[in-house]
């Protein structure tokens, strides 16, 4: 099945967290109240994009198939700086400030020339969505019951140690032998 790297925006909570439900994995997912833009980045299966197109979000395929040892994600605090990076492979604009970079088949990405400008953050595909996002039917199932099994286990081993309990009061009482001083 093909996976494809997808871009989305966002503007609450509610489309972030049916766009964490879609994703096979989230790279990242950039906004804030301070931020004018509200960007997901993830990579979906082809059937959880056809979900996400079919539910009115308006993902924007950047890559089929992407091979994330051969991407890397960028920032630079100079808004509109993505361009500088075209020589080193396919620019990928995701904010004013953040980029992805398809880098070019034997190209080696050295902290040299233009990348200086900018910081490279390691993709973690393993965000998890954030627990604002998750409701109450989300939470994970309560603890197992019992069984019927483990419930007779628990009342015999009780009953043994009750049982072993009153045994050893009753034999020591038995053999316990008063100790008697005779006055004279």
């Amino acid at each position: 099945m093909q996976n494809y790297l997808i871009t989305a925006s966002y503007t609450d909570s509610k489309e972030l967290g049916f766009l964490f439900d879609k994703s096979k994995h989230v790279i990242d997912f950039i906004g804030a109240n301070d931020v004018a833009e509200h960007v997901f980045v993830s990579i979906v299966t082809e059937e959880q994009l056809k979900e996400l197109e079919l539910s009115g979000v308006r993902p924007i395929v950047l890559i089929s198939d992407p091979d994330l040892n051969n991407i890397a994600y960028l920032y630079n605090i100079e808004p509109n700086q993505a361009q500088k990076l075209a020589q080193y492979g396919k620019v990928y604009p995701i904010t004013l400030n953040n980029t992805l970079l398809e880098v070019f088949p034997g190209t080696k990405l050295e902290y040299a020339g233009e990348l200086t400008n900018f910081q490279i953050v390691p993709i973690d595909v393993s965000h998890v969505k954030p627990e604002a996002l998750i409701t109450q039917t989300e939470q994970p199932p309560a603890p197992i019951a019992q069984t019927k099994q483990t419930d007779n286990l628990l009342i015999w081993i009780t009953g043994g140690i009750i049982l072993a309990i009153s045994l050893f009061i009753v034999l020591r009482k038995v053999t316990h032998k008063p100790s008697s001083k005779s006055a004279e």
